[in-house]
C-alpha cells in the first residue's frame, strides 16, 4: 500500500487522515493481505484492488456517523468497522460477526493496530438485543438488504439513531418469489414505499471512490 496515493484518494473523497492512521491503515492491508492466504477473508480477486475495494469503500460511510455508538454487523474482515475505527477515533465501535474465524482476525488487528475504541463481539445479533446501550449508528456492509437489515437492527437503534446500509456499485438484480427478476430500481421502490408506511426516511448517496469506475451507493435510513 501506497501511502501518499492512499491519502490522495481518501482527500479526493473529502476524507482527511493523518500520518498516524495512514499507517495503521496501512498495517490493516498488510495483516489483511497475510491472513487472507491462509483464511479467505476477502475475495482473492480483490486483493489486487485492496485499497479501493475495501478500505476506500469502507471510508464512505464516515461523513454519516453519527457521534457516540457505532455497530458494524457482519463485520467479517473488518470492513467497514475497522477503516472507520481509525478515522473516528471519538466513536466507539462494536464490530459482531457470528463466525470465529473473522473475529479471531479482528481481535489480532484490533491488538496490532492499539485501537482502543473498537470491541470485537462473536455472535448473533439478535444477542446483543441485552445490551443496555442503545447505538446512534449502525453500519451494515454486504449483509442484506436495507429492509431486512432495519428489521434486525431497529431494536438496538438510538431514537434518533440511523442505519447506514452499503449497496454495491454494479448493476444488479434480486428474485423476486416467482422467479422472474426485478431491477434495482424496482426494489429500491418497494423498499421506500414500505419504510415512508412505517415513517422511516430513506436517502440515497452515492459517492465516487478513485480507482473504481462505478461510483458507490449508501443508503442511510432514519426514523422520520
Amino acid at each position: 500500500m501506497d501511502i501518499e496515493i492512499f491519502n490522495q484518494q481518501a482527500a479526493a473523497m473529502g476524507v482527511q487522515l493523518s500520518q498516524p492512521q495512514l499507517q495503521q491503515l496501512q498495517l490493516f492491508a498488510q495483516l489483511l493481505r497475510k491472513w487472507n492466504r491462509t483464511f479467505n477473508l476477502v475475495s482473492r480477486r480483490d486483493i489486487g484492488r485492496l485499497e479501493q475495494r475495501h478500505l476506500l469503500d469502507s471510508l464512505t460511510a464516515l461523513a454519516f456517523l453519527q457521534p457516540g455508538k457505532v455497530l458494524d454487523i457482519g463485520s467479517g474482515a473488518g470492513m467497514p468497522g475497522i477503516p472507520l475505527a481509525v478515522a473516528a477515533p471519538d466513536c466507539d465501535f462494536t464490530l459482531c460477526d457470528r463466525r470465529t474465524r473473522p473475529t479471531r482476525f479482528l481481535y489480532q488487528v484490533v491488538q496490532a493496530l492499539a485501537l482502543d475504541n473498537v470491541n470485537v463481539v462473536t455472535s448473533d445479533v439478535k444477542e446483543l438485543l441485552q445490551a443496555p446501550d442503545k447505538f446512534h449508528t449502525v453500519v451494515a456492509r454486504g449483509v442484506a438488504t436495507a429492509p431486512v437489515v432495519w428489521d434486525m437492527v431497529q431494536s438496538l437503534l438510538d431514537p434518533a439513531g440511523r442505519v447506514v446500509v452499503f449497496e454495491r456499485a454494479q448493476q444488479q438484480c434480486e428474485t423476486q418469489p416467482d422467479g422472474g427478476m426485478q431491477g434495482v430500481g424496482e426494489v429500491e421502490l418497494a423498499a421506500k414505499e414500505m419504510f415512508e408506511n412505517n415513517n422511516i426516511r430513506m436517502t440515497r448517496h452515492s459517492v465516487d471512490i478513485p480507482g473504481l469506475a462505478i461510483a458507490h451507493s449508501l443508503l442511510v435510513l432514519e426514523r422520520a
